[in-house]
Parts: C-alpha cells; structure tokens; sequence
C-alpha cells in the first residue's frame, strides 16, 4: 500500500499508509484533530498536496518505494500562495451566457470583483426555477473570474452521483446532464469531502475524470473546485477550468466560488 508524509512546519513529521492521497488526507486530519470542512488543497503536477486549515499548514507527498521518514520532523515555512497571474488578457474561447463583459469589468481590483459578486448574487435567493439559479450563479462568477470555463455540478438525489446541471465555455453544451460517479473525479472527491481543492496540471493528476476531456475534446489544465454545502448533505460543487492569464487560480477567485457557493447552497436546500 502506498505511503505518504505530512509534514508541517510546526509538527512532527509522521508517516500514513493509503491507497491515496485524499485517504492519507482523511487519516492526516484525524490524527492532527483537524476539522475536514474548513481546508483547501493545492495539488501540483508532482502529486504533492499542499493543506491549509485556519490552524495549521502542512504537505502531504507519497513516499518512494524505498524512501525512509526523514528523522528532521520539521520543515520551513510553508506558503500556500498561488503565483499571481498577470493581468487577464481577451480569450475569444472565453465563452459566458452575458459576453457583455466591459474593460471597466475586466480592470476591477479583487476587492472590487468580489464587492460586485457579494452585491449581485443576494438576487440569487428570488430565482423561482434552481437550474435557472445555478446558470445564474455560474455566469456572476465567470463574469468577475476570468476563467476558459465553468460548470455547476448538483448531487442526484436517487443515483447519488453527480450531473452536469450548467456549463460554460468551449464544447461545453455536450455536458449537460452528464453523469459524473460520485467517486471519480475531482469533483467527487470536492463533494464527498466537502474540500475546496485548487489543482495545477490537473490532467497529470490521476484523479481527474478524463472522460469528460475525451467526450469534448478539451483540456482541462488548471482546475478550481468548490463545494455546495447543504444543511444535512453535500449538493454538488461548482468548478472553474483554465484561467485566461497564468497557469493557476489566484487565492480570491476561491474567495469569489465560494461566496457563490454559499448563496447558490442556500437557494437550492
């Protein structure tokens, strides 16, 4: 069975076995005593992950076959901080339902995209029809994050797998209503765990579900998934694909998910 290494700056460096990261992740938060619905995880090329908690930063990485736990049980300072993309440049594949989006929209400051998303989306509450209210919540979001693409995915309630209920961006009409099994994926993993999750190269992650790719023939690279929490049961996720400018989503377009992520949760329980 594999092994993995969290190590932390200000922890002793321990060692857990797992078919995976995400299980190494589960036992990591177990015995650190962690809440598992306040962390983020940025999972880079390489397969190392890197957790942050409100109370503490660590890095989980798979051990070689051979590799021994290093008996220096601390390490430096962790930063978590995505590089920050340049400014966003014009994509004529950047595909949103409002394509009215001005360079008065596009120079906003973080502060200012995220004052903008927080004022429109409390509108979100009145939309009588939920998938009416999911495409609503996704075209706020791509409006103020400039990412390639985006979707909505719910929870069915019967199969318990995930579906497509929005999308947007290049060949992304074919995905609507696709079914996604609740433990494949990226998305699956958001949703049973209920952890937003920041991924670089996620085609060189395994857990991405590549068929989704294969059935569009795009590719996804960078990936920013964020769950939809309901009261009782997880409700689905919302994902953005491919920032226009820089190889990974900077901190406050998670900001801005999951402000939309509350709202749209609280339209849909």
């Amino acid at each position: 069975m594999p092994r993995f290494f969290i190590q932390s700056a200000d922890r002793p460096t321990f060692e857990v076995e797992s078919d995976n990261w995400m299980g190494a992740l589960e036992d990591a938060l177990a015995r650190l005593a962690l809440p598992a619905d306040t962390i983020e995880c940025d999972v880079d090329a390489a397969g190392d992950i890197a957790v942050s908690t409100p109370s503490l930063r660590f890095h989980i990485r798979e051990a070689r076959d051979s590799e021994v736990l290093d008996a220096q049980p601390r390490l430096g300072a962790l930063t978590l901080d995505l590089p920050r993309p340049a400014q966003p440049a014009h994509d004529e594949e950047h595909v949103v339902a409002d394509e009215s989006r001005t360079s008065h929209e596009a120079e906003l400051s973080a502060d200012e995209a995220l004052a903008h998303i927080a004022g429109a989306i409390k509108a979100l509450v009145d939309v009588p029809d939920a998938v009416e209210a999911c495409n609503q919540a996704l075209d706020l979001l791509l409006k103020h994050v400039p990412a390639q693409s985006g979707a909505v995915l719910l929870v069915d309630r019967t199969t318990r797998d995930l579906y497509f209920a929005c999308a947007r961006g290049p060949q992304s009409r074919g995905l609507i209503g696709m079914p996604v099994p609740s433990g494949r994926g990226i998305a699956g993993l958001t949703v049973r765990a209920g952890i937003a999750l920041s991924v670089r190269e996620a085609a060189a992650d395994p857990r991405h579900y590549r068929e989704i790719d294969l059935r569009t023939g795009y590719q996804t690279h960078a990936l920013l998934s964020v769950p939809l929490r309901g009261v009782r049961q997880a409700l689905g996720c919302i994902q953005l694909l491919n920032p226009i400018a820089g190889t990974s989503f900077e901190a406050w377009h998670q900001v801005a998910a999951q402000t939309v992520c509350t709202a749209l949760a609280e339209r849909l329980r």
